[in-house]
């Protein structure tokens, strides 16, 4: 058990609310005062150890390793640690006799203070004599200056006192945490087995960190096994024995499932050794659970099925299924505790083509979150209320789904949804089924108050201005367009955005243009948003050229107009390409009112410098440039002076930083 996961449950529970908190099956009444009080408040109270208010990291992570360190080896003890100072090293267990030894000139030199720890309810603290603190004070004993420095900064922090009342040779419990706290722990430990950053995680290996932290102490263990949220995740590829222990101890609280059979989908479980005999197995399961399970995330993949099929002896004749007849059923059962659904399918149109009419039976009305990929699951007669998610294709391996001018319409069904992310695959369409997808209808115009989010994926200039003009979203932030995946010579820019857009469009104070592994950002502040919200425009590029990108949003660069453009690099972008001169003058161009021009981050700087340089088309209000934050490699000071005396000699002179 990693000790950040300690802290950080710590930390959680002094914030723990009330709905939380009284939603355990055994919760104590006065658990939430104990903890409001003792650990947030101004001390901390341990069985008769005042501590001040644990400020300390460092000190609560060695009360930590103290706590959990060969702590099955002792917990049997719990009586018996009052005569442990004078037994031999010999007699003691190896963790304790580790720790005595390590710690041995700390317990001499400070007075009797010494860390013990008895069984599984924590650190045991001892207290003999007066307290460090006033014998240091008072100028009797051990002061600071004989203290290894070390030392010393791990004993000041916690400042403790004894009480009065407290007789010395008293237990005294330190770090005694309420079941809610390891409950807390162990979850938090399960959450961090389930995170992945750049690789696919392990399936079995996940399923023994899960179960290694019911083997830390008895205490551990009941508390693990009573905790029915602990057991509530089941990832799908795991051994189904583990599988139906985990259904069990979940005790009916709602069921999370994960499968991921893809390693191109990064935002489910990544694991892809399930046969086609598992799988109609777990069809059958998920359709016997469906009134109980609240996340369902699915990414299957037919080829995989069948490599696994082929590899496994009893599996091998197995080779005539469908996917979308193994995981049909549960799509028409109902759904009340569904909260987050994914259905994503990597295979050819028979394995993707799911007879469904009405999702659920449109008995889905907690379903917040719905992402589906690679089918051809509709939502055109569905009843979401509650849906703030939505990410889905309108056209792909099925053919269109929907055409264009409706899928207004269709968003206009979801009162709640604020993120929005659809995808248009036109490389896999047919002449004839493009022009059906942008058939213009009369499309009445929708006003969804709600969106903050949307990106669109694949849509052409022509594309986005349709779909934008049918449409207002008066809490839009965030704007992702990615252009079609096609050659960047057939890529047309994007006409100039509705009217509606232009309340927050036009004429910005500043603009930040950043590049970044995905393409460029643009941001600038929200003139109606109070207090002050940046708008964020992320438009992605293809590997042909950054050129291309900025080239696909020049109609709607002279919209904002800015009076400051900031040129920044975003840290994950490594290779940070330059636009040509010319990409420079068009998009410069663009900005008669602009003032002053900051570079950062390393950006390279020689096709700007000559882009500025001509000065009868480039910003003619330019009054300031400052290059400071650019590399000096690449640019020659004959390249500076050039731009100063060209500005200079138009009467149009800048003043220059770098």
């Amino acid at each position: 058990m990693e000790i950040e996961v300690v802290w950080q449950a710590y930390i959680l529970n002094l914030h723990i609310s009330s709905e939380a908190t009284s939603s355990r099956s055994e919760y104590h009444p006065r658990s939430k005062t104990i903890l409001l009080e003792e650990l947030s408040g101004h001390q901390l109270d341990i069985n008769g150890v005042t501590h001040s208010h644990c400020q300390s990291r460092d000190a609560f992570r060695k009360m930590i390793i103290c706590w959990l360190t060969d702590i099955s080896d002792e917990e049997q003890r719990l009586g018996s640690f009052d005569n442990e100072a004078g037994k031999p090293l010999s007699e003691l267990s190896s963790g304790r006799r580790r720790r005595l030894q390590a710690a041995s000139p700390v317990q001499e030199t400070v007075c009797g203070h010494r860390v013990r720890r008895g069984g599984s309810d924590g650190v045991i603290i001892s207290s003999i004599g007066q307290n460090f603190h006033s014998r240091r004070s008072t100028g009797t004993g051990t002061t600071s200056s004989n203290l290894d420095p070390e030392i010393l900064r791990e004993i000041e922090p916690p400042s403790m006192t004894r009480r009065p009342q407290q007789r010395p040779n008293s237990r005294l419990v330190a770090l005694s945490f309420p079941n809610e706290i390891i409950s807390n722990i162990l979850e938090c430990s399960l959450q961090d087995a389930l995170i992945s950053i750049g690789k696919p995680l392990d399936a079995r290996r996940t399923l023994r960190d899960i179960l290694d932290v019911t083997h830390v102490c008895n205490r551990w263990r009941e508390v693990a096994v009573a905790d029915s949220r602990l057991w509530s995740t089941i990832v799908l590829s795991w051994p189904e024995e583990a599988i139906e222990e985990f259904i069990t101890r979940s005790n009916g609280a709602r069921l999370r499932f994960i499968l991921n059979m893809s390693s191109c989908e990064d935002d489910c479980y990544a694991d892809a050794t399930v046969s086609v005999t598992k799988l109609k197995r777990l069809g059958k399961l998920i359709f016997e659970n469906m009134t109980k399970i609240r996340s369902l995330e699915l990414a299957l993949s037919a080829s995989e099925a069948e490599l696994a099929s082929e590899s496994d002896d009893d599996d091998a004749d197995q080779t005539d299924f469908l996917l979308s007849e193994i995981f049909s059923p549960f799509l028409h059962s109902e759904a009340p505790s569904l909260e987050r659904f994914t259905l994503s399918t990597e295979c050819e149109a028979e394995h993707s083509t799911f007879a469904v009419e009405n999702l659920f039976q449109n008995n889905a009305l907690n379903l917040r979150h719905i992402k589906l990929h690679g089918n051809n699951i509709r939502l055109t007669k569905v009843s979401f209320p509650l849906l703030t998610t939505l990410h889905f294709e309108v056209s792909g391996v099925n053919g269109v789904l929907y055409r264009l001018m409706d899928i207004p319409a269709l968003l206009s069904q979801f009162p709640c949804l604020k993120s929005l992310s659809l995808e248009h695959h036109s490389e896999r369409l047919s002449a004839e089924e493009i022009l059906a997808f942008r058939s213009l209808t009369n499309s009445p115009h929708f006003v969804l108050p709600t969106i903050n989010f949307i990106k669109l994926d694949g849509l052409s200039g022509n594309e986005l201005e349709q779909f934008l003009s049918r449409l207002e979203l008066p809490a839009i932030e965030t704007l992702i367009t990615c252009p079609p995946r096609q050659s960047s010579d057939e890529i047309a820019p994007i006409p100039l955005f509705p009217p509606w857009m232009h309340t927050f469009f036009k004429d910005v104070s500043a603009l930040n243009l950043c590049f970044n592994h995905l393409g460029i950002r643009i941001e600038f502040p929200m003139k109606i948003k109070k207090p002050k919200k940046l708008f964020s425009w992320q438009i992605h590029h293809t590997s042909e050229s950054i050129g291309m990108c900025l080239n696909w949003c020049i109609p709607n660069f002279q919209l904002l107009n800015p009076e400051t453009l900031r040129i920044t690099r975003a840290p994950d972008n490594v290779n940070c390409y330059e636009p040509h001169c010319g990409k420079w003058r068009d998009v410069l161009s663009c900005f008669p009112s602009l003032i002053a021009i900051v570079v950062e981050d390393k950006i390279r700087i020689l096709s700007l410098i000559k882009a500025l340089t001509v000065t009868e088309f480039v910003c003619p209000a330019l009054r300031e440039l400052d290059i400071r934050g650019a590399p000096s490699k690449g640019v020659r000071k004959d390249d500076i002076e050039e731009l100063g005396a060209s500005r200079r000699a138009s009467r149009k002179a800048i003043r220059m930083k770098w």
